[in-house]
């Protein structure tokens, strides 16, 4: 009776090092992909992520191209539509562009910061009027501003 042998496979200390890299790099990319497909799938179930215009644009890689509903400080006027950080900013880089078609700006003009919540898609790079915001609402499914009493009650 003939015993068998099972060979051990002879692989290079190369070829092993480099299916360990591969691996403890898919281990490591794990709570990135996570990430994005909690973005992704939260968009293609038309629930959208909640945030605050800050994150976006700490962050903009994170949610280009997500569906998002936002609370913030808006300013509706000729050249400046945006969602801001705060209802103190004055600088481009603290607020987005919301894209609002023609009957949206109408209906809510707002000279002076007014509390709001924005829902849309967000995409990250410069833009708005002269390219001078760090990302924008396109197309802004919907906008409501709140009054006085209401913002305080929403941002108790």
């Amino acid at each position: 009776m003939k015993s068998s042998v099972v060979k051990k496979p002879n692989w290079p200390k190369s070829e092993v090092a480099i299916v360990l890299a591969l691996l403890a790099l898919l281990i490591a990319s794990f709570p990135l992909a996570s990430r994005y497909f909690a973005i992704h799938k939260s968009q293609s179930h038309g629930d959208p992520i909640q945030a605050l215009p800050v994150q976006l644009i700490a962050d903009p890689e994170r949610y280009d191209g997500a569906l998002v509903s936002l609370l913030g400080w808006c300013v509706i006027r000729f050249e400046q539509t945006t969602i801001q950080v705060s209802d103190q900013s004055t600088q481009w880089t603290d607020a987005l562009w919301l894209e609002l078609d023609d009957e949206q700006s109408a209906a809510n003009m707002s000279d002076e910061p007014t509390f709001c919540r924005v829902r849309g898609t967000f995409q990250g790079g410069w833009s708005g009027h002269m390219g001078r915001w760090p990302g924008q609402i396109n197309p802004v499914d919907e906008i409501f501003l709140y009054d006085e009493v209401a913002a305080r009650t929403a941002l108790e």
